[in-house]
């Protein structure tokens, strides 16, 4: 089996290869480093029927065989998804820090009813390289993030990563609250708001990390496969497909 695998790239160094077996995946939410901003954020969650957080920022631990790394395609089990572009910090499990982008895409359906729920039923994916962190450290507020969805990547968010919390910060937070000792860390570090203020499903995410004159992208299709489905009757063995049919469950 092919371990998943970012290649970091640093200035000067010949790159190498991040090994995320067995990684801790986070996912931070609400952590806009400005109240305001934050404010805003969670108004446009209301929007969708979303209740607001007890407390911020909030943490979820989710299981590793969601990170995805480059996929190309996503599959999700609703039209009801959508992607939101984060920075992404990777922690080896010998402390070195990377950064990156990727999507914490995310059932709006669920979330009305469950934060964790929602960030648990679809993947997660991230670009396959990064960049070391000690690179970008000291400039960090100059990083950009972008998206675009669906087939002409119609702008979707743009904003500076100074609008979140500082990654440094965030990462004391985690390993306050969790045990991340002798592990690799992939830690989703927070969105920035929609700007249209309404997040929508979309056939197609693409996003971007910037620097002055570098960036990290990454893309991907969407398909809604609905477990349900007429179609998916041919990967079923006919007896089992028979003895379904007849179910009064």
């Amino acid at each position: 089996m092919r371990h998943p695998t970012v290649e970091t790239m640093p200035s000067g160094r010949p790159a190498r290869q991040l090994d995320l077996r067995d990684a801790m995946l986070v996912v931070a939410g609400f952590t806009g480093r400005d109240q305001q901003a934050l404010d805003a954020h969670v108004a446009e969650l209301r929007t969708l029927g979303v209740p607001a957080p007890s407390h911020t920022p909030l943490i979820f631990v989710l299981p590793s065989w969601l990170l995805q790394i480059d996929p190309g395609r996503v599959h999700v089990a609703s039209e009801h998804t959508s992607g939101e572009v984060e920075p992404v910090l990777i922690r080896e499990a010998g402390g070195e820090l990377h950064v990156t982008v990727g999507s914490d895409h995310t059932d709006r359906h669920l979330e009305q009813a469950s934060y964790g729920a929602s960030k648990f039923a679809c993947p997660k994916p991230i670009a396959s390289v990064a960049w070391p962190l000690m690179e970008v450290a000291d400039r960090w507020d100059e990083l950009r993030l972008d998206a675009g969805v669906d087939q002409h990547l119609a702008p979707y968010q743009s904003a500076s990563v100074s609008t979140l919390c500082d990654p440094g910060e965030l990462l004391a937070e985690v390993d306050c609250r969790l045990d991340t000792a002798g592990r690799p860390l992939v830690l989703f570090l927070g969105t920035v708001p929609v700007l249209d203020e309404s997040a929508r499903f979309a056939s197609a995410f693409s996003c971007g990390l910037h620097d002055r004159s570098r960036s990290i992208r990454l893309a991907y299709a969407v398909d809604v496969i609905d477990p349900l489905d007429a179609s998916l009757a041919s990967l079923v063995p006919p007896s089992t497909a028979d003895a379904a049919g007849t179910s009064t469950v």
